[in-house]
């Protein structure tokens, strides 16, 4: 019961509850797919329709249809899942994603006070799920050859007991295609003094605070290298990635990176990050794999698979 109990705190701790007013945690931090974190997380370069949840503008890479599913446990009770849709229209590029952060089956716990009781004890009386979900419509066109433009309607709900929390917010991006490089800009959560509303009159709103990142793509014959900067709850955080295809063996591609991220109380980390990709007949398999600091263990790993057809 005291190693349920604790889980259960520490579960309640990572996801940042609404009761305390705090900006709100955005899941899609952890990454998109696998591809994208095995290069250090760097945005706005996948080529599926995860890209959605990066840079919008990303999706012109995209051909006449897309689709991509993550799927992740964290801290081995938080399972992260993310599915992404996109297809080619006369006026533009449509695509819709879904990114969720869900835990199951959490013990809601009350004390045993009756007159047969000799002392308090701690009991189970129900269980609930936790959820934290985000949903994206996106919209791409591109302005010439080189310059392409995308933006996302977001809506975030956020699900815990029987507290419920809504908001709305948009993001926009720019992708421009150069000779020597490729550059990504893209502005999340661009409203003012855009929160997330709870139902519940005792919890504060949380603030959607907005996310630039500015990221580029540099290709030097079968290496390319992607420098990244972004600007995340006020904090500049810097992220280099690597890939690599080999010649002998171009359907593989083996992914690196360094990267900087916050924490869950906003307190900055490194971490390096390894990954590969394997394209079969269009269809993308990816795996990376992140070392972490957890009390029960200390590497967490990601898998995606994508299509663009």
């Amino acid at each position: 019961m005291i190693k349920l109990i604790l889980n259960f705190l520490y579960i309640i701790l990572i996801l940042s509850t609404p009761i305390i007013a705090t900006p709100f945690a955005l899941i899609t931090d952890l990454g998109s797919s696998a591809q994208t974190i095995g290069k250090g997380n760097v945005e706005g370069f996948n080529e599926t329709a995860s890209v959605i949840f990066e840079n919008p503008a990303g999706l012109y890479q995209t051909n006449q249809y897309s689709w991509s599913i993550m799927r992740t446990t964290v801290i081995s009770e938080v399972n992260y899942t993310s599915i992404a849709i996109s297809g080619k229209t006369p006026v533009g590029r449509m695509a819709f994603g879904y990114y969720e952060a869900a835990v199951t089956d959490i013990p809601e716990t009350a004390i045993n006070n009756t007159a047969e009781s000799i002392k308090k004890e701690f009991y189970i009386k129900g269980y609930f799920d936790y959820k934290n979900s985000i949903y994206k419509a996106s919209y791409q066109t591109s302005f010439s050859d080189n310059l392409h433009f995308g933006a996302n309607y977001s809506i975030f709900s956020h699900k815990y007991y029987k507290i419920n929390g809504k908001g709305y917010d948009f993001d926009l991006g720019f992708i421009y295609n150069h000779s020597l490089a490729t550059l990504s800009l893209s502005a999340q959560n661009i409203l003012p003094s855009s929160k997330v509303v709870y139902d519940l009159e005792r919890s504060n709103p949380e603030e959607l605070l907005p996310q630039y990142t500015l990221s580029a793509h540099i290709p030097i014959k079968s290496i390319h290298i992607y420098p990244q900067v972004k600007m995340a709850y006020k904090k500049p955080l810097l992220s280099i990635g690597l890939s690599y295809k080999p010649s002998f063996f171009p359907y593989l591609e083996l992914l690196g990176g360094y990267r900087q991220k916050l924490s869950y109380t906003l307190e900055k980390r490194s971490n390096i990050t390894l990954g590969l990709t394997c394209n079969i007949h269009g269809i993308r398999l990816s795996y990376a794999y992140e070392p972490i600091q957890y009390f029960k263990r200390n590497h967490q790993h990601y898998f995606s698979i994508g299509q663009t057809f």
